[in-house]
């Protein structure tokens, strides 16, 4: 046998053995629900957290898109984070400008405590804002409200740290099962690509 086909088949049988080397509840978690209109790919996070800059930092320099950041209160002190989160999602902050607001955050310790802490943060990202739409975004009394939702919605995931990926409103990867960024997006990309009969089961 042609001894550069025997090394085709070793170099092949090892990437196959690669991205079937994740499982169930060892590398992922299925969730007992499947929630439905949702965004393909969550990561839930805080803007303080050098977890969460990794993952977030990785997820911009791979091919992967339409990331939707969500906010989690696991600590009373974490609420500003959450509230300011909220604020950048609701003026369409890209992926890009979140790792900037990450990045603004942990290199200082910069107040968010106050709604104009919070504009002053975000203004600081993309100061083209218009002033008008960010104060009724900032003032908008129905934050409470929907940050209160989003808890409720995060209740029927098995979340008890941040950064976790929430792939399809069903999986969800830790960072204890990712270990590395590198990892974690390995297993997004089994899931996505390498195991369709799990995604679609």
């Amino acid at each position: 046998m042609n001894k550069w086909f025997i090394i085709f088949l070793i170099f092949s049988s090892t990437l196959v053995s690669a991205n079937s080397n994740f499982s169930e509840g060892l590398d992922f978690t299925k969730a007992k629900e499947l929630n439905k209109n949702v965004p393909e790919l969550q990561l839930v996070c805080r803007y303080r957290s050098v977890s969460c800059q990794a993952i977030m930092q990785g997820l911009v320099e791979s091919s992967i898109s339409g990331v939707k950041l969500v906010p989690i209160v696991l600590r009373e002190a974490w609420r500003d984070e959450a509230r300011l989160m909220m604020m950048a999602n609701q003026l369409d902050f890209t992926a890009e400008q979140h790792l900037k607001l990450i990045r603004l955050l942990m290199g200082q310790d910069t107040p968010i405590e106050s709604i104009e802490d919070r504009i002053n943060v975000l203004t600081a990202i993309q100061p083209e804002l218009n002033q008008e739409t960010i104060e009724s975004v900032a003032y908008n009394s129905e934050m409470p409200k929907r940050l209160k939702q989003i808890d409720n919605q995060l209740k029927s995931y098995p979340i008890s740290s941040v950064p976790t990926i929430i792939y399809q409103g069903r999986y969800t990867i830790d960072a204890n099962q990712g270990k590395t960024t590198r990892r974690i997006l390995e297993i997004i990309d089994y899931l996505r690509t390498g195991s369709k009969s799990a995604v679609t089961d």
